[in-house]
Order: structure tokens, then C-alpha cells, then sequence
């Protein structure tokens, strides 16, 4: 139903935007475009992004993928049009911004991930790697937690896949260990866009590479109170609550998220999806 990924980069270079050029506001409008998003309310994300674009070029160009991506991914579309946008986007740069060409990375990484192209996926894993590695200095203190947590996280991810390509002597287990234990950190920082990633990031990391729903589900259920009408969280909250034996509260959360749906911004494509969705997750 939903492509797996081993890991999701929903807004890395999104969140070193905004913390480098802003003093973390709840009321920027780059943070109030990533919670609409998050809310899966194309539509005030749309309108929000009308108002950053005379402001901020480079955060207008990285919000627009990310709503083409929401878009996609909230109504079951292909991401043949991100990849095609992002491609002719990059081409009309003679030379393109870093956190531009970092977050045009990022998103290719996601998209190739979620199709298994993983050759493809690697050499943008590349690009990524020596971004972190070479532009510590962007980074204030909780930005540098949460994207060193990504790429520990990551990075365990690639060693495990591709045991002959990675060769720093870190393990797998070690890179996984501390990565998460930065994630788990960024939960509770004050800029909530990095919050609520990590919140995600380690929903997916404790399921996809521990095999451990039970910590899975902390997560989900933090983002189910912050975002009710996200029904792909709500997907993978139920999910984990069926593999972890809770069945009447995973059924009770479908019903809620059915409910959920006559949210009056989803459009009728995302409502469909939704349903579809959410039936798929009944045990």
C-alpha cells in the first residue's frame, strides 16, 4: 500500500533552512507550512507557500517539492512528476544553492529508497554524506543533534545493505545505537519541525531496523495527538498496534481516523486514499 522505505527524509534540509536563517518562531511561515503539511492541508500549504516565495527564493523552491511530495504521497499519485520537477528545476541554476542542491539530493534519495532503486539510491547516499560531513558549521545545536541522529541512522542502514562499500570500522549496531539515541534526544527539542521529525524518524527506525513495534509506538502515538487527520501516521500506528497484540485499540484507532476523514480541507482524492488506507491496516 505505502512503499517501504528504510527511512523517510520528510524535511532534513528544510529544518537547517529555517535554523540557520531564522531564530526558531512557532509562527514562521516556514514552520507553519511544515505543520500544515503534516496536517495533510495541501490546500493552506499552498497558500502559505504563495507568501514565502517573494521572501525567501530558496525556501519557496524547497517547500515546493515538499508539497508535491505530501501531495503525492496523501492521495496514492506517482512521484514521477517530483523527480521530473526537481531535475528541470535544478537545470535553470548555473550554480545552485547548498541547501537547495542538498535538499534536491535528499528527495531523490527518498523517492529511489521508496522505488528500491538502490544503485541510484547509493550515489545520492554519497552526496548526502558528504554534506553532513562538510557543513557542520550550518548547524546550530539542536539541528546538529537531530541530522547527525539521521545520518548515524542512515548510515547503519547503507552498512548493513552494502557491507562492502561502506568502510569506516563503526558497526551497523553502533552507528544504530547512536543515531537513535540523538533522534531520541531531538524529540524533545524546541523547534517542534524537529520534534515532530524525529518523532518520525524513529517510529520508522525502531520498526524498520529493530523489528521493535513497542517502541515504534510511542512515536506514532505522539504524532497521532499533534496530527489526528495524518492518516498515514495513524496507518502505521495501527499497524503497530496489531504487532504488538493491540487489536481492540488498533480497531478503535481506524474508526477514529474513518471518522477523521470528513476533515473538511481533505480533498476527495485524499479521503479516498485515506479509506483505502486505513481498511488495509484492519487485522
Amino acid at each position: 500500500m505505502i512503499k517501504r522505505c528504510f527511512i523517510s527524509i520528510l524535511g532534513i534540509v528544510l529544518c537547517i533552512h529555517i535554523s540557520a536563517q531564522n531564530t526558531y518562531r512557532p509562527d514562521n511561515q516556514e514552520i507553519l507550512f511544515f505543520e500544515a503539511l503534516f496536517h495533510l492541508d495541501i490546500k493552506q500549504a499552498k497558500d502559505i507557500l504563495e507568501d514565502i516565495e517573494p521572501l525567501d527564493q530558496t525556501a519557496y523552491l524547497i517547500g515546493s517539492v515538499q508539497l508535491q511530495w505530501w501531495d503525492a504521497i496523501s492521495s496514492g499519485k506517482s512521484l514521477n512528476s517530483l523527480l521530473h520537477y526537481i531535475d528541470s528545476t535544478e537545470r535553470t541554476f548555473s550554480k545552485i544553492p547548498v541547501y537547495l542542491e542538498m535538499h534536491f539530493t535528499s528527495m531523490r534519495l527518498r523517492v529511489h529508497t521508496a522505488e528500491k532503486n538502490y544503485l541510484r539510491a547509493w550515489r545520492e547516499w554519497k552526496t548526502f554524506e558528504s554534506f553532513v560531513i562538510n557543513n557542520s558549521e550550518l548547524f546550530d545545536k539542536e539541528t546538529s543533534t537531530f541530522i547527525n541522529g539521521i545520518y548515524h541512522c542512515m548510515k547503519s542502514e547503507q552498512k548493513k545493505r552494502f557491507p562492502l562499500l561502506t568502510k569506516d570500522s563503526t558497526s551497523y549496531i553502533d552507528h544504530l545505537i547512536k543515531g537513535t539515541g540523538l533522534l531520541e534526544e531531538s524529540t524533545h527539542a524546541q523547534n517542534e519541525v524537529i520534534s515532530f521529525e524525529a518523532h518520525y524518524f524513529l517510529m520508522r527506525v525502531y520498526s524498520d531496523m529493530q523489528s521493535s513495534c513497542l517502541q515504534s509506538v510511542n512515536h506514532s502515538r505522539a504524532l497521532l495527538e499533534k496530527f489526528p487527520e495524518n492518516y498515514i501516521f495513524r496507518y502505521y500506528h495501527c499497524n503497530y498496534l496489531n504487532t504488538i497484540g493491540e487489536n481492540e485499540n488498533a480497531s478503535k484507532t481506524i474508526r477514529d481516523g474513518l471518522e477523521a476523514l470528513n476533515t473538511d480541507y481533505l480533498n476527495d482524492q485524499q479521503k479516498s486514499y485515506g479509506s483505502e488506507l486505513l481498511h488495509s491496516a484492519e487485522n
